[in-house]
């Protein structure tokens, strides 16, 4: 009797510490939603539209960026938001149409895979509306006669204060 006892305390202690030993050990992995991802605006859009030169083309006005880091990097992309989110999808692909290279040459683009996450008050997930945040497009643009491409990085979800042509290209008129 006193072993079956010393047996089913034995028994129940184990299950107890095993209980134990899961509850504390098994903790649910942070939510990737909650990273601490950079930030380019607080702000919604509020831009409708943008002029467009034709059904595929943006209008764009021939500025210069003033910084040579506009579009080239990640932590300054060009910034193409509008309050539908899907015409602004569309007008990534309008945008890198309207460039030239500096002296009128054709500019070529290939679209590569999307990188570096921010938080973004302009997209709600409709499956997760904790989800907030947005992907920066990136393209290879390669203009004719010039042996390297370029990486031009796009915020299609948020819109800039203005819309200039980067460093090193001009624009279709």
């Amino acid at each position: 009797m006193r072993i079956m006892l010393f047996k089913a305390n034995l028994y129940l202690w184990t299950m107890c510490l095993l209980a134990l030993t899961l509850l504390t050990q098994c903790r649910r992995p942070p939510s990737k939603f909650n990273r601490d991802y950079p930030s380019y605006t607080e702000q919604k859009n509020t831009q409708v539209r943008l002029e467009h030169l034709n059904d595929s083309t943006l209008l764009l006005s021939p500025r210069v960026a003033p910084r040579k880091s506009y579009g080239y990097t990640e932590k300054d992309p060009i910034m193409l938001g509008l309050t539908q989110i899907d015409s602004a999808a569309n007008n990534r692909f309008k945008y890198l149409n309207a460039l030239q290279g500096p002296n009128g040459e054709v500019v070529t683009y290939k679209r590569l895979k999307p990188c570096c996450p921010f938080k973004t008050p302009n997209y709600k997930d409709p499956w997760n509306p904790d989800k907030q945040f947005g992907l920066l497009e990136r393209f290879e643009v390669r203009i004719k006669g010039q042996a390297a491409p370029v990486i031009l990085f796009i915020n299609f979800f948020d819109q800039g204060k203005a819309l200039y042509v980067p460093q090193g290209f001009g624009a279709m008129r």
